[in-house]
């Protein structure tokens, strides 16, 4: 159940493009909708060429202010009728990620890309720096243009794809993609990728039957373990196995195929060195999805102090 949905922003109408799909969400729940918006102005860049760099930073502080009191109004008038508003200053990663923790909150959803650059090398700066650190969920949308959504009206959800691979974190992601898929009332798809050996040598025999052995058993062990999550999880009702080197794409290309409305995956090692996801299949996921994306970090809840 989701009670608190934070959605950060930036005053850019591209980190709009989340809140759509944040509203669906808090209309069905009557979840309470918190809106963030971090100042950070990096005056150790802009001093040089300003005069007075603390003056500039109030006058975009109060140019936020105003923008958070305009965007108030605007989801207020599309029906959501608990929404809080918040204006912090610090570093922005750091502070989505903390406010989250200390205000229980259930769901992140954000744009991958507001006013930094558009080609960050993994998920875009901000958001990059929220899944490295949130102990919340992330849906990260990833808009198409850099103009504000149509609409702030609701974004229908009929089909998720969830992809697998027989470890806790990622059926933590099966569970949260299927609380998601019983509010919008959609069906879930589940899905592991096989990876083909690729050590294959002529010169020591018998690599290549021992690769096709190899990988016959993960496929059957794939199957067995989709096919029991199939009969025994309720809103589970389909499951595929695809056998590819580049589990990023099988999942896009699944995702193409069925009509997904939402992909949702686990994610492991989320230290700095260490991305064993965010910098290879979610990564590649995020950037290539027409749809948005949900990231549940490996270890869901609240840190102990």
């Amino acid at each position: 159940m989701l009670t608190r949905i934070l959605v950060p922003v930036d005053g850019s109408p591209f980190a709009e493009h989340a809140l759509p799909h944040a509203l669906s969400l808090a209309e069905r729940e009557a979840a309470e909708l918190h809106i963030l918006l971090v100042h950070h102005v990096m005056l150790g860049i802009d001093a040089g060429w300003m005069p007075q760099p603390e003056l500039y930073s109030k006058h975009v502080f109060d140019a936020e202010e105003r923008y958070l009191t305009d965007l108030r109004d605007r989801v207020a008038a599309a029906g959501v009728p608990k929404i809080y508003i918040h204006h912090k200053e610090g570093e922005p990663s750091d502070l989505v990620a903390t406010f989250a923790d200390d205000h229980d909150i259930d769901l992140i959803v954000m744009s991958t890309h507001g006013r930094g650059g558009l080609q960050r090398a993994y998920l875009g700066s901000v958001a990059d720096g929220v899944v490295r650190r949130a102990h919340t969920p992330v849906l990260l949308v990833r808009p198409g243009t850099e103009e504000g959504p149509r609409t702030l009206r609701r974004q229908e959800v009929r089909r998720i794809l969830v992809a697998l691979d027989g470890s806790p974190v990622s059926e933590r992601a099966l569970a949260v993609a299927l609380d998601a898929a019983a509010l919008e009332g959609a069906h879930c798809t589940v899905m592991q990728v096989v990876v083909p050996p690729v050590f294959v040598s002529a010169y020591i025999p018998d690599t290549a039957r021992v690769s096709r052995e190899e990988m016959d058993a993960a496929s059957r062990r794939a199957h067995d373990y989709l096919d029991e999550l199939e009969r025994k999880v309720p809103g589970v009702d389909d499951a595929r196995v695809v056998v590819h080197q580049q589990p990023a794409t099988a999942i896009l290309q699944v995702a193409d195929e069925i009509g997904a409305d939402m992909i949702a995956l686990g994610t492991r090692g989320l230290g700095k060195v260490t991305r064993l996801l965010i910098g290879s299949v979610a990564d590649k996921v995020v950037r290539g999805a027409q749809v948005p994306v949900l990231v549940v970090p490996e270890k869901v809840g609240k840190p102990r102090k």
